[in-house]
Protein backbone atom coordinates (compact mmCIF):
# COMPACT_ATOMS: atom_id res chain seq x y z
CA UNK A 1 0.00 0.00 0.00
CA UNK A 2 2.83 2.39 0.87
CA UNK A 3 4.76 1.54 -2.43
CA UNK A 4 1.57 1.95 -4.03
CA UNK A 5 1.12 5.50 -2.64
CA UNK A 6 4.68 6.21 -2.89
CA UNK A 7 4.65 5.38 -6.99
CA UNK A 8 1.27 7.47 -7.16
CA UNK A 9 2.81 10.33 -6.01
CA UNK A 10 6.04 10.28 -8.06
CA UNK A 11 3.64 9.98 -11.81
CA UNK A 12 1.56 12.95 -10.23
CA UNK A 13 4.67 15.00 -9.34
CA UNK A 14 6.48 13.43 -13.28
CA UNK A 15 2.94 14.62 -14.93
CA UNK A 16 3.26 18.41 -13.33
CA UNK A 17 6.11 18.94 -14.37
CA UNK A 18 5.71 17.82 -18.15
CA UNK A 19 2.53 19.70 -18.26
CA UNK A 20 4.71 22.53 -16.74
CA UNK A 21 7.71 22.38 -19.23
CA UNK A 22 4.80 22.20 -22.08
CA UNK A 23 2.86 25.23 -20.79
CA UNK A 24 6.58 26.84 -20.45
CA UNK A 25 7.38 26.18 -23.96
CA UNK A 26 4.11 27.61 -24.94
CA UNK A 27 4.39 30.93 -23.21
CA UNK A 28 8.26 31.02 -24.60
CA UNK A 29 7.28 30.52 -28.27
CA UNK A 30 4.50 33.24 -27.64
CA UNK A 31 7.09 35.50 -26.57
CA UNK A 32 9.60 34.93 -30.07
CA UNK A 33 6.39 35.04 -31.62
CA UNK A 34 5.47 38.64 -30.45
CA UNK A 35 9.24 39.60 -31.08
CA UNK A 36 9.77 38.40 -34.48
CA UNK A 37 6.85 38.64 -36.35
CA UNK A 38 5.81 42.41 -37.68
CA UNK A 39 3.30 43.55 -35.83
CA UNK A 40 2.73 47.23 -37.67
CA UNK A 41 -0.53 47.90 -37.19
CA UNK A 42 -1.52 45.40 -35.13
CA UNK A 43 0.40 46.44 -31.69
CA UNK A 44 -2.11 45.52 -29.31
CA UNK A 45 -2.13 41.66 -30.86
CA UNK A 46 1.62 42.11 -30.21
CA UNK A 47 1.28 43.56 -26.69
CA UNK A 48 -1.58 40.86 -25.45
CA UNK A 49 0.39 37.74 -27.14
CA UNK A 50 4.16 38.77 -25.48
CA UNK A 51 1.86 39.08 -21.72
CA UNK A 52 0.16 36.24 -22.39
CA UNK A 53 3.57 34.15 -23.09
CA UNK A 54 5.40 36.04 -19.97
CA UNK A 55 2.18 35.16 -17.50
CA UNK A 56 2.86 31.03 -18.73
CA UNK A 57 6.24 31.15 -18.00
CA UNK A 58 5.99 33.04 -14.43
CA UNK A 59 3.37 30.32 -13.76
CA UNK A 60 5.26 27.43 -14.53
CA UNK A 61 8.05 28.85 -12.66
CA UNK A 62 5.57 28.78 -9.43
CA UNK A 63 4.22 25.84 -10.25
CA UNK A 64 7.77 23.93 -10.20
CA UNK A 65 8.53 25.96 -7.13
CA UNK A 66 5.82 24.32 -5.27
CA UNK A 67 6.16 20.88 -7.07
CA UNK A 68 9.79 20.54 -6.03
CA UNK A 69 9.56 22.11 -2.76
CA UNK A 70 6.72 24.02 -1.22
CA UNK A 71 4.06 21.23 -1.73
CA UNK A 72 6.55 18.75 0.21
CA UNK A 73 6.70 20.82 2.92
CA UNK A 74 2.90 21.66 3.28
CA UNK A 75 2.54 17.80 2.22
CA UNK A 76 4.36 17.01 5.54
CA UNK A 77 3.06 19.62 8.01
CA UNK A 78 -0.43 18.21 6.89
CA UNK A 79 0.53 14.63 7.33
CA UNK A 80 1.95 15.17 10.88
CA UNK A 81 -0.90 17.10 12.24
CA UNK A 82 -3.04 14.13 10.87
CA UNK A 83 -0.62 11.97 12.69
CA UNK A 84 -1.41 14.03 15.75
CA UNK A 85 -5.59 14.13 15.56
CA UNK A 86 -5.51 9.58 14.96
CA UNK A 87 -3.27 9.42 18.19
CA UNK A 88 -5.45 11.97 20.09
CA UNK A 89 -8.48 10.17 19.08
CA UNK A 90 -6.99 6.55 19.65
CA UNK A 91 -5.58 7.81 23.21
CA UNK A 92 -8.72 9.20 24.07
CA UNK A 93 -6.88 12.74 25.08
CA UNK A 94 -9.22 15.38 25.55
CA UNK A 95 -7.66 17.86 27.30
CA UNK A 96 -4.00 18.67 29.18
CA UNK A 97 -2.89 20.99 31.15
CA UNK A 98 0.49 22.47 32.90
CA UNK A 99 -1.73 23.82 36.04
CA UNK A 100 -3.30 21.44 38.39
CA UNK A 101 -5.83 22.98 39.61
CA UNK A 102 -7.19 26.32 37.84
CA UNK A 103 -8.13 24.12 34.42
CA UNK A 104 -10.09 21.63 35.15
CA UNK A 105 -14.06 22.20 35.61
CA UNK A 106 -13.90 19.57 39.08
CA UNK A 107 -17.34 21.09 39.55
CA UNK A 108 -19.12 20.12 36.60
CA UNK A 109 -16.95 16.50 36.41
CA UNK A 110 -18.30 15.85 40.23
CA UNK A 111 -21.68 16.54 39.07
CA UNK A 112 -21.63 14.35 36.24
CA UNK A 113 -21.58 10.93 37.36
CA UNK A 114 -22.40 8.41 40.56
CA UNK A 115 -18.76 6.61 40.08
CA UNK A 116 -16.01 8.04 41.65
CA UNK A 117 -12.48 6.85 41.52
CA UNK A 118 -9.36 7.91 43.22
CA UNK A 119 -5.79 6.96 43.81
CA UNK A 120 -3.80 9.45 45.60
CA UNK A 121 -1.18 9.51 48.38
CA UNK A 122 -3.55 11.56 51.28
CA UNK A 123 -4.35 15.35 48.99
CA UNK A 124 -4.58 17.50 51.55
CA UNK A 125 -5.14 20.36 49.47
CA UNK A 126 -7.57 19.02 46.63
CA UNK A 127 -9.51 17.42 49.47
CA UNK A 128 -9.95 20.63 51.13
CA UNK A 129 -10.21 22.82 47.90
CA UNK A 130 -13.38 20.42 46.76
CA UNK A 131 -14.88 19.13 50.19
CA UNK A 132 -18.09 21.32 48.84
CA UNK A 133 -18.45 19.12 45.86
CA UNK A 134 -17.44 15.83 47.64
CA UNK A 135 -20.35 16.49 50.24
CA UNK A 136 -22.69 17.44 47.45
CA UNK A 137 -21.30 13.82 45.78
CA UNK A 138 -21.21 11.82 49.19
CA UNK A 139 -24.50 12.67 49.88
CA UNK A 140 -26.50 12.05 47.04
CA UNK A 141 -28.56 9.21 46.27
CA UNK A 142 -27.21 6.23 44.21
CA UNK A 143 -23.64 7.56 44.25
CA UNK A 144 -20.46 5.23 45.08
CA UNK A 145 -16.23 6.16 45.50
CA UNK A 146 -13.64 3.93 45.85
CA UNK A 147 -10.45 5.62 47.28
CA UNK A 148 -7.15 3.91 47.10
CA UNK A 149 -4.08 5.04 49.39
CA UNK A 150 -0.76 3.91 49.85
CA UNK A 151 -1.08 1.08 52.97
CA UNK A 152 -0.36 3.17 55.95
CA UNK A 153 0.87 -0.16 57.91
CA UNK A 154 3.81 -0.67 55.58
CA UNK A 155 6.83 0.83 56.76
CA UNK A 156 9.26 0.82 54.27
CA UNK A 157 6.66 1.74 51.71
CA UNK A 158 5.97 4.40 53.46
CA UNK A 159 9.84 5.61 53.83
CA UNK A 160 10.23 5.44 50.22
CA UNK A 161 7.26 7.28 49.78
CA UNK A 162 8.41 10.36 52.42
CA UNK A 163 12.00 10.55 50.45
CA UNK A 164 10.35 11.70 47.46
CA UNK A 165 8.23 14.04 49.10
CA UNK A 166 10.58 14.99 52.07
CA UNK A 167 8.39 13.82 55.08
CA UNK A 168 9.17 11.40 57.90
CA UNK A 169 7.51 7.69 57.91
CA UNK A 170 5.11 8.51 60.82
CA UNK A 171 3.70 12.03 59.84
CA UNK A 172 3.37 10.50 55.96
CA UNK A 173 1.16 7.98 57.86
CA UNK A 174 -0.79 10.34 59.82
CA UNK A 175 -1.40 11.74 56.95
CA UNK A 176 -2.83 8.94 54.76
CA UNK A 177 -4.85 8.17 57.99
CA UNK A 178 -6.23 11.72 57.93
CA UNK A 179 -7.13 11.14 54.47
CA UNK A 180 -9.07 7.92 54.86
CA UNK A 181 -10.71 9.55 57.88
CA UNK A 182 -11.50 12.54 56.11
CA UNK A 183 -13.65 10.04 53.23
CA UNK A 184 -15.58 8.09 55.80
CA UNK A 185 -16.65 11.28 57.68
CA UNK A 186 -18.07 13.16 54.49
CA UNK A 187 -19.87 9.74 53.14
CA UNK A 188 -21.31 9.01 56.49
CA UNK A 189 -23.04 12.55 56.54
CA UNK A 190 -25.61 10.47 55.38
CA UNK A 191 -25.65 7.68 57.62
CA UNK A 192 -24.11 4.96 55.35
CA UNK A 193 -20.72 5.17 54.59
CA UNK A 194 -20.26 1.41 54.33
CA UNK A 195 -22.57 1.54 51.10
CA UNK A 196 -20.82 4.20 49.45
CA UNK A 197 -17.39 4.02 50.04
CA UNK A 198 -14.55 1.50 49.59
CA UNK A 199 -11.14 2.15 50.59
CA UNK A 200 -8.56 -0.12 49.78
CA UNK A 201 -4.35 0.07 50.38
CA UNK A 202 -1.57 -0.25 47.75
CA UNK A 203 0.99 -1.86 48.51
CA UNK A 204 3.20 -0.21 46.11
CA UNK A 205 4.67 3.20 45.66
CA UNK A 206 1.91 5.25 43.72
CA UNK A 207 3.47 6.63 40.00
CA UNK A 208 0.58 8.98 39.79
CA UNK A 209 -2.68 10.17 41.10
CA UNK A 210 -5.86 9.42 39.57
CA UNK A 211 -9.61 10.77 39.54
CA UNK A 212 -12.43 8.81 37.24
CA UNK A 213 -15.93 10.49 37.05
CA UNK A 214 -17.58 8.10 34.80
CA UNK A 215 -16.05 8.38 31.48
CA UNK A 216 -13.86 10.87 32.05
CA UNK A 217 -10.71 10.27 34.17
CA UNK A 218 -7.96 12.81 35.06
CA UNK A 219 -4.32 11.97 35.71
CA UNK A 220 -1.29 13.81 36.87
CA UNK A 221 2.12 12.25 37.25
CA UNK A 222 4.03 13.24 40.14
CA UNK A 223 7.78 15.37 40.34
CA UNK A 224 10.79 14.67 41.54
CA UNK A 225 12.16 18.07 42.29
CA UNK A 226 11.71 19.27 46.00
CA UNK A 227 10.16 22.49 45.41
CA UNK A 228 6.28 22.57 44.70
CA UNK A 229 5.52 23.08 40.94
CA UNK A 230 2.83 22.69 38.84
CA UNK A 231 2.57 19.16 37.60
CA UNK A 232 1.24 18.52 34.13
CA UNK A 233 -2.33 17.16 34.13
CA UNK A 234 -4.13 15.07 31.17
CA UNK A 235 -8.32 14.02 31.48
CA UNK A 236 -8.99 11.53 29.09
CA UNK A 237 -12.25 9.60 27.75
CA UNK A 238 -13.92 6.56 28.12
CA UNK A 239 -13.03 4.76 24.48
CA UNK A 240 -9.58 5.57 24.22
CA UNK A 241 -6.50 3.49 25.11
CA UNK A 242 -5.36 5.83 28.02
CA UNK A 243 -8.59 5.37 29.66
CA UNK A 244 -8.68 1.34 29.47
CA UNK A 245 -4.77 2.04 30.42
CA UNK A 246 -5.69 3.63 34.07
CA UNK A 247 -8.83 1.68 34.21
CA UNK A 248 -7.62 -1.99 33.93
CA UNK A 249 -4.68 -0.32 36.40
CA UNK A 250 -7.28 0.56 38.90
CA UNK A 251 -9.68 -3.06 38.85
CA UNK A 252 -6.43 -4.62 39.37
CA UNK A 253 -5.76 -2.86 42.81
CA UNK A 254 -9.64 -3.27 43.93
CA UNK A 255 -11.25 -6.13 41.96
CA UNK A 256 -10.82 -9.52 40.81
CA UNK A 257 -9.76 -12.93 42.52
CA UNK A 258 -6.47 -11.60 43.61
CA UNK A 259 -6.57 -7.59 43.77
CA UNK A 260 -3.51 -5.78 44.64
CA UNK A 261 -4.75 -3.89 47.15
CA UNK A 262 -6.01 -5.19 50.68
CA UNK A 263 -9.90 -3.30 51.62
CA UNK A 264 -9.52 -1.41 54.42
CA UNK A 265 -12.99 -0.17 54.41
CA UNK A 266 -15.73 -1.44 55.48
CA UNK A 267 -14.32 -4.66 57.02
CA UNK A 268 -16.94 -6.90 56.39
Amino acid sequence: MGNAKTTYQQLTSYRTIIVSLVIGAVGIALVLLSDLVDWQGRLSIQTLLRDFGSLLIASVAVALIWELSSKRAFYAEALSASRLVDDVTETGLIGASAKWHGNIDWQRLFRSTNNLHILFIYARTWRNTHRVDLIEFATRTNTKSVLVLPDPNNEILLSAIGQRITKEVQELKGSILEAQNDFIEIFNRSGNAREKLEIWYLPYVPMYSYYCFGGKAIFTVYQHQKERIEVPTFVVESGGTLYEFFEQEFKSVVSGERPIGTKAFPIE
